[in-house]
């Protein structure tokens, strides 16, 4: 440290993984009382616990009789951290470069990846052999004017009525332009910009200019490649295509579905970087923008197709478009999902949303009544869990959204639902039931249902929820579906049962997740014996491999 450093803290544990929790904590605490958030300060408090962890773990190699050296000090306005060992020499040069975890979670990259996540981390990170000690100094810098909690709640609540009252503006917006236009106009008053421009990607892999407020040469990218526009960050760390060729300073990418589109910015008025609340605005806009586009998209192509069907038949097609056709490949886990509307449309949907570092959302919801009205808040329900999803914790989603359908429709009409979180690394999932069956953990002779939560949604004011845990064991089968699935009858009147689907599931489990939900719509089929169905039918398998 330097000697006019302040120093906050020091502490020598010794070498054994156990105390590694304190060192979490201490460092944790430090930079909370230092202005760092929540999100931040865990991350500070992983640095020095992987640092802490390299020593106890390579240069004492195991050994107990060792000790590793922490100190917290502030250095102006930075905060440092020092770790120190007398363990077995490191070779100073084999600190690894800074990796884009982006480009490393795309190889599949397994393991050795401590130093790297530290120097995403910490601002600057040194590696150095003094004497006879090992030392490893992490720096950052503080936060700046940080914002108090209530200022923290007023711009939630402002970014979230700006997020339904976009989705009231581009429900009623089939023109892509004028979608993106007002995606535009809201994000630049609200972030102070002067200079923006909205792309999309066509089927073919090029871009399109959809809407642009004050920048030049803004069609000099239509029909360039895609690629022009990966990535996201400042002109030095994009590609040259997008940003210096229109003279913009940030760009900001988004997906909904098969869906991208890019932002791209001009520098504020106020000058600085975009905050994490202010990024997650922009891609939350972005993809609810998208998610319109995907709609209007969807009925262009089916009006050209076909004018003269009939408009139960546009809606059908227009509220399949909005469930995925292809769901996202999960490590470790299989997953399928599959839905059929008992009239031309319905009210029962079903996603499986990335959320980024191997964390997914799972939902199925099923909206009260059937065809056109519960197709309608189905659709709403939709992307308000597309435009969220993630950026909540899962007990304040699902209130959020009960608020928005409670809201959005006059009809006292509700949902149940079903919202998990599956971090697929360590094979845990968080989970909320709110009113809904409660699906089933298929586990050899044992049944796990999923129970905890609360009431429906959209129903009552100031609904809350708890939310419950699970971890997948090897060969778990998760069975999450509507009450269309378990109360198909037979021509005897004999319910299916949720004994039924847990039976089925049970004597499937050996099965790919395609073909256990294959063959449970065909055990429907056969118990029904071509009796109509009552009720939307909708199930997404998960399997543990």
């Amino acid at each position: 440290m330097k000697p006019e450093a302040s120093v906050l803290l020091r502490l020598a544990v010794p070498s054994d993984a156990k105390y590694l929790s304190v060192v979490h904590e201490r460092a944790r605490e430090i930079a909370q009382a230092n202005r760092f958030g929540a999100i931040e300060s865990e991350q500070w408090a992983l640095a020095v616990e992987e640092c802490a962890a390299n020593s106890i773990e390579h240069a004492y190699a195991g050994r107990s009789d060792g000790e590793v050296d922490i100190t917290l000090a502030l250095e102006g306005d930075y905060l440092c951290a020092e770790i120190c060992d007398e363990g077995a020499a490191f070779e100073p040069k084999s600190m690894p470069p800074v990796a884009d975890l982006k480009d490393l979670a795309r190889k599949g990259a397994r393991g050795g990846l401590g130093l790297t996540l530290v120097q995403r981390i910490a601002d600057t990170v040194v590696r150095e052999r003094e004497g006879m000690r090992n030392v490893c100094r992490l720096v950052k810098r503080l936060p700046l004017n940080p914002l108090t909690d209530k200022e923290k709640l007023a711009a939630a609540e402002f970014q979230l009525r700006t997020l339904v009252e976009l989705g009231r503006e581009f429900s009623t917006n089939f023109d892509p332009a004028r979608v993106a236009s007002i995606a535009l106009a809201s994000l630049m008053g609200h972030l102070t910009i002067l200079r923006a421009a909205f792309l999309t990607a066509t089927p073919e892999g090029k871009v399109r200019v959809l809407a642009s407020r004050g920048v030049k040469n803004v069609m000099s990218l239509e029909g360039v490649p895609w690629a022009s526009v990966e990535g996201e960050g400042n002109s030095t760390e994009t590609p040259e295509a997008a940003l210096k060729v229109l003279r913009l300073d940030f760009i900001f990418r988004f997906s909904s579905g098969e869906e991208k589109g890019a932002i791209l910015f001009s520098q504020r008025l106020a000058g600085g970087e975009f905050g994490e609340s202010e990024r997650n605005l922009i891609h939350a806009v972005g993809r609810q923008a998208l998610a319109a586009l995907t709609g209007a998209r969807a009925q262009e192509m089916r009006i050209e197709k076909a004018r003269a069907d009939s408009e139960l038949q546009v809606a059908r097609e227009i509220q399949k478009s909005l469930l995925p056709e292809v769901l996202p490949e999960i490590s470790g886990f299989q997953v399928a999902a599959w839905s059929e509307p008992c009239f031309s449309v319905g009210g029962d949907l079903f996603d499986v949303i990335p959320l980024g570092d191997s964390r997914f959302a799972i939902i199925l919801a099923d909206v009260s009544g059937k065809g056109t009205p519960a197709s309608l808040i189905m659709a709403f329900a939709h992307a308000a869990f597309r435009s969220l999803a993630g950026s909540l914790p899962p007990i304040d989603l699902l209130a959020r959204i009960s608020e928005l359908i409670r809201n959005a429709n006059k009809t006292h009409r509700y949902a149940t639902c079903f919202y998990g979180e599956l971090d697929a690394t360590n094979r845990r999932m968080i989970y909320v039931n709110a009113g809904h069956l409660p699906p089933a953990i298929v586990r050899g002779d044992e049944t796990i249902e999923l129970r905890t939560g609360g009431a429906v949604l959209g129903l009552l004011p100031g609904t809350t929820f708890e939310q419950g845990e699970v971890t997948f064991q090897p060969g778990d089968v998760l069975a999450i579906y509507s009450d269309g699935v378990s109360e198909a009858q037979s021509i005897r009147e004999d319910e299916f049962g949720p004994e039924g689907v847990v039976a089925c599931v049970r004597a499937l489990r050996a099965k790919p997740a395609l073909e256990i939900l294959r063959l449970l719509d065909q055990s429907l089929f056969e118990f029904a014996s071509g009796r109509a169905y009552v009720d939307d039918r909708t199930a997404v398998i998960l399997k543990a491999l």
